[in-house]
């Protein structure tokens, strides 16, 4: 009895693992984000601000559980800043470019990660011009094909606010994306 349900186990675990990847998939993703300052200097506090995503995303499958994703995403984030002195929010809109590899994992779940270029459309109460560069890691569940994603991005580079201190953003992702 008892290898019979190791082999059910077994059976059920592989058959979850994401099955071999449609070579080539096209989505159309949106979902809403949590953007949270960081690096803030001594007597500065930040609270983090909601916004949205909206943008398509190509998947490239390199082997049955292994796939390359590239994206073009619009997004739109804020957060608020304050001091005893000064209190602004900071809000951006940017274009987004990841590059992340993505494994299979049981239960149809898929690991990503890699790095995410954004270059700002727009500012306020943010000096910078020039993009920011991030590192991603996040998990997606493609059970069928409306896909459900969470992504973590750590900023790597920083984005100058008028307080003229190097300020960083840690951004949470949730989206949902539908593979045509």
């Amino acid at each position: 009895m008892r290898n019979v349900v190791s082999v059910l186990v077994a059976f059920l675990l592989c058959s979850t693992i994401a099955p071999a990847q449609r070579l080539i998939e096209l989505g159309i993703k949106a979902g809403t984000n949590t953007t949270a300052p960081g690096g803030l200097p001594s007597g500065v506090h930040g609270t983090a601000g909601f916004g949205y995503q909206v943008g398509g995303s190509l998947q490239v499958g390199l082997f049955d559980v292994v796939a390359l994703v590239g994206e073009l995403t619009f997004d739109r984030r804020t957060y608020h800043l304050h001091s005893s002195a000064r209190e602004f929010d900071v809000a951006t809109s940017s274009i987004n470019v990841p590059i992340l590899l993505r494994i299979g994992l049981p239960l149809k779940l898929m690991l990503e990660l890699g790095p995410q270029y954004t270059h700002f459309l727009s500012t306020n109460n943010a000096t910078t011009t020039d993009g920011e560069g991030f590192a991603v890691i996040g998990a997606v569940w493609k059970p069928f094909d409306l896909h459900i994603g969470v992504r973590y991005m750590r900023g790597l580079t920083s984005i100058t606010t008028s307080l003229d201190n190097d300020i960083t953003n840690s951004v949470t992702q949730i989206y949902l994306c539908y593979v045509l």
